[in-house]
């Protein structure tokens, strides 16, 4: 699998993720949507793409895969700065003008945020794209489908 056919695959794995995590979100109720929604958005995508992709990925399956994966943390990673442009001292303040928080104490504030951001959002999309673009390839390979 070339440089080129990751980033199709990448691309279309966000897009798809997008479209379905949008879906997902109207469809479930408020409180199991987020943790069913990052479920389901990283399953079906990883899914759809193994599939389509699946004849080119089936030389070299890890490697494949690897480079799959290292694209979506590293493309998922440049939301990383935007999230921190949302945590900005004056806005925390004027958003919660009865705080007596100080900005030492705001900054740590924003640095835990960003760690359970990123526990909470990249490691269950991380463990759903594995078995979903395995289970896509098999599914590939058991249909013996030609595109």
């Amino acid at each position: 699998m070339n440089f080129e056919d990751v980033i199709y695959a990448v691309s279309t794995f966000f897009t798809l993720y997008v479209v379905v995590s949008f879906i997902i979100n109207f469809l479930i109720p408020l409180q199991m949507g987020p943790i069913l929604g990052w479920f389901i958005s990283g399953i079906i995508p990883a899914l759809i793409v193994g599939f389509i992709f699946g004849s080119k990925m089936a030389s070299a399956k890890l490697t494949s895969v690897a480079k799959i994966l290292v694209l979506v943390t590293a493309l998922f990673g440049l939301f990383l700065p935007a999230i921190m442009g949302f945590m900005d001292w004056n806005n925390f303040i004027t958003g919660n003008p009865n705080s007596n928080i100080q900005p030492q104490d705001f900054w740590l504030y924003m640095k835990n945020n960003l760690f359970s951001f990123i526990t909470i959002n990249f490691v269950p999309l991380l463990l759903t794209i594995i078995p979903g673009l395995y289970a896509g390839l098999s599914l590939r390979e058991a249909s013996h489908f030609r595109l």
